[in-house]
């Protein structure tokens, strides 16, 4: 497209390049109009008129810029290209011997990293793979792929801070006291709906089934305990407020005695007192087991499922699942957002892959839909900084 500009310059870019109205505020050049003011020569200057192009152009940018990803040209303040994998990856693949080592922390789910990461193979699993390609057995590798579900070509390796020779539980101890422990409710950790409970007046059963008796109609997340029944946990059976429904990524963890569970893959267990993420576990870890413990042998993902929680469980917030030690969600009002934990997870969806309209507050703010005329808008605003130290910290702006 070419933008036409009244101090007499013209740009001419791909629809989806982005350019800067605001200091940071950068936009799709698609989604500007005629009248509309851009950043030019650290001042502003007018769009005259803008034209689409017809036909295929040689189009350049430059990738990967320090800090902060922008550039002039011709005097604009712009956005260079940030796709790097996308880019590149075409190049990649076209070599039989090329290799990509990807590495970084988990931020989220959703993103391309979580993707990558999610649909590739454990080192055991990618070698069965191989040897079911290598039989050219139709019917071996069709059963290999109905085991596995959908897989991409890459090899998954997980380390956390125990591979750091210098670390160990004493600075593990130091780091939470000084970080604090995050709740987004987005991260409760779930167990897979045929999960066995005990409750006291039934005995083991399903937790799926508890929540279709709590529950009030068919489209309940959250039902309420109100039949006051009681869960076990290693010190008896215990109150508990209710039952919270998600649908998440999940894994499922088989034991060295066949014993199975299928939790999401942020679920908390309790072992030896201590919190353990289950996206932390390895084989050949133990999880607490009844009276006992069981010793892990294999971890594999099994995709996005309908997953439940008790709410606040009375004592340490801990219960037994298929008979490991969980720990529950503490209560509602514990949450680092008061936005309901199944609407986040749907805008991350719904974003995932999304460039937004625009951003403000540098960068912090993403606005991915302009507001809708003559509708009535509630803003929450929480400016605490999840300290605890701020007394009052919710409150509403109505439009």
């Amino acid at each position: 497209m070419e933008i036409t500009f009244e101090n007499g310059e013209v740009l001419k870019c791909t629809p989806d390049h982005k350019i800067y109205i605001e200091e940071d505020v950068p936009v799709w050049a698609e989604l500007l109009s005629e009248n509309d003011f851009v950043l030019y020569n650290n001042s502003k200057v007018k769009i005259k008129s803008i034209k689409e192009l017809n036909g295929n152009f040689d189009v350049y940018d430059i990738c990967d810029i320090e800090k902060g990803n922008r550039f002039y040209y011709n005097g604009f303040l712009v956005s260079n290209c940030e796709e790097f994998y996308t880019a590149n990856y075409p190049t990649l693949s076209s070599f039989k011997n090329s290799k990509l080592i990807i590495i970084s922390t988990p931020n989220g789910m959703y993103n391309k990293f979580w993707e990558l990461y999610t649909k590739a193979r454990d080192r055991e699993e990618m070698k069965e793979w191989k040897d079911a390609l290598n039989s050219n057995n139709e019917e071996i590798i069709k059963q290999v792929k109905e085991k596995h579900g959908e897989r991409n070509g890459f090899i998954r390796a997980k380390y956390d801070w125990r591979s750091v020779p210098t670390r160990d539980e004493k600075w593990a101890e130091i780091e939470l006291a000084n970080s604090g422990k995050i709740k987004f409710s987005q991260e409760y950790g779930c167990v897979h709906g045929d999960t066995l409970i005990d409750i006291d007046k039934f005995g083991k059963m399903k937790i799926k089934d508890l929540f279709d008796i709590l529950k009030d109609n068919d489209n309940d997340d959250i039902v309420n305990n109100k039949n006051n029944f009681k869960v076990l946990t290693p010190n008896g059976y215990k109150n508990f407020s209710g039952i919270r429904k998600l649908i998440k990524p999940s894994i499922k963890i088989l034991t060295k005695n066949g014993i199975d569970i299928i939790v999401s893959h942020d679920h908390i267990f309790s072992y030896d007192e201590k919190l353990i993420s289950a996206s932390s576990l390895y084989k050949g870890d133990v999880l607490s087991y009844l009276d006992t413990t069981e010793e892990i042998i294999d971890i594999n993902f099994a995709g996005e499922l309908e997953v439940y929680d008790l709410l606040d469980v009375s004592g340490k917030h801990i219960y037994f699942t298929n008979g490991f030690i969980s720990h529950n969600c503490e209560f509602l009002g514990s949450t680092a957002t008061v936005i309901d934990s199944k609407a986040l997870e749907r805008l991350i969806k719904e974003t995932s892959g999304k460039e937004p309209l625009l951003y403000d507050l540098g960068g912090k703010l993403r606005i991915y839909e302009k507001p809708i005329p003559n509708l009535n808008y509630i803003l929450g605003v929480d400016p605490a900084k999840g300290t605890r130290k701020t007394r009052w910290h919710n409150s509403n702006i109505k439009n």
